[in-house]
């Protein structure tokens, strides 16, 4: 991901990047708050898995095989997300993390 944020970053912050690097279909972010949330390696509430398209979250026709986006960006499943209790609001949810910057 940090590859990810530097092209993010030397464009100007364009949403466009994220879209393009981690294939998120087409959504149109430009008017959405974007938020670069990092995880400690030694977090013991998740693992990461190589992905299967079936995770919560994944873009329909989007996911290819081999950990890797169809832009060829590595990738990999975040497991244990889901038991991140936030009741669908926002700042519970950050709460939960101590890394968290707001570019967009």
């Amino acid at each position: 991901m940090d590859d990810v944020v530097a092209k993010y970053r030397a464009a100007g912050n364009d949403w466009k990047v994220l879209n393009r690097e981690l294939n998120l279909g087409s959504n149109d972010l430009s008017r959405d708050t974007i938020y670069i949330v990092k995880i400690k390696p030694n977090d013991p509430r998740f693992r990461y898995e190589m992905p299967n398209g079936q995770e919560r979250g994944a873009y329909p026709n989007e996911w290819v095989p081999g950990g890797h986006t169809k832009s060829g960006t590595k990738e990999a499943a975040l497991i244990g997300s889901e038991s991140i209790t936030h009741n669908s609001n926002l700042d519970t949810l950050l709460s939960n993390f101590t890394d968290i910057e707001k570019p967009q």
